[in-house]
């Protein structure tokens, strides 16, 4: 059982141990044997000329879900799963964590604008790409998250009474969400519909955006202490006025 400052040191030794995988893995791209004994019985150069992008996909994606039923159930084997999964086609533009290595996973895809650009003020990449990595990061504390360990090892590490803490705080989520009407966008307008959130559906998703914004918001206010002699004034994000716009709006502007 951790109890205060030993549960911070359980926290922070964590997030110290998360690895990073940003767009591809430096070790193994120029490994061509092992790309080639990877590939082989995959897809051939044919499939490239003759099968579209969606059966190419397609094809893949059932490679990698052959690969975990064939490995349910078994000792995890180091990363060896995760690192195959990296040299599939890296179709979508998104980011990911996983829990059970302890990984966060930051797909080439969102490494353009609008998300990020090495031309652009490092305010907006830290807005941008920024509020991402920071939403991953969080997900490994979030409701789901904090069941697993520095190792990804689901273990009961954080003890009873943070699991209480985090129980009440998480609450306050749920029942704010619950209380959310779900919007949509017609003609650059922002319509209710009847329908609710479901504060606990959605409730590791809540926290990670939550957290994203936070650690951004903060990283950016440090930037701007160390760049400039007065003092930074932030307004708390409830009190802004954060105007809501359609893409067909933001296309027209």
């Amino acid at each position: 059982m951790k109890r205060g400052d030993a549960c911070i040191k359980a926290i922070l030794k964590k997030l110290r141990k998360m690895k990073r995988f940003i767009a591809y893995y430096d070790s193994h791209l120029f490994d061509l044997n092992r790309l080639d004994n990877f590939y082989r019985n995959i897809a051939q150069i044919d499939d490239f000329e003759k099968l579209s992008f969606l059966e190419l996909v397609d094809k893949f994606d059932r490679m990698d879900t052959e690969e975990r039923l064939k490995n349910l159930g078994q000792p995890k084997k180091s990363d060896e799963l995760e690192i195959k999964g990296a040299f599939k086609l890296n179709e979508l533009v998104t980011a990911l964590n996983w829990p059970y290595y302890n990984k966060i996973d930051i797909r080439i895809g969102l490494l353009q604008f609008p998300y990020f650009g090495l031309t652009l003020p490092k305010s907006f990449n830290y807005g941008a790409i920024g509020t991402v990595i920071g939403h991953e990061v969080t997900h490994g504390f979030d409701n789901k998250g904090k069941n697993y360990d520095e190792n990804g090892s689901m273990e009961e590490w954080l003890g009873r009474e943070f699991q209480e803490r985090f129980r009440t705080r998480a609450d306050c989520f749920e029942k704010l969400y619950n209380t959310t009407d779900v919007l949509w966008y017609k003609n650059g307008m922002v319509l209710k519909t009847n329908l609710t959130n479901n504060g606990a559906f959605t409730l590791h998703e809540n926290i990670a955006d939550y957290g994203g914004i936070q650690l951004s918001l903060r990283v950016n206010v440090c930037l701007l202490k160390k760049q400039s002699s007065r003092p930074v004034a932030i307004a708390p994000l409830a009190t802004m006025a954060v105007p809501r716009y359609s893409l067909s709006h933001l296309d027209s502007r």
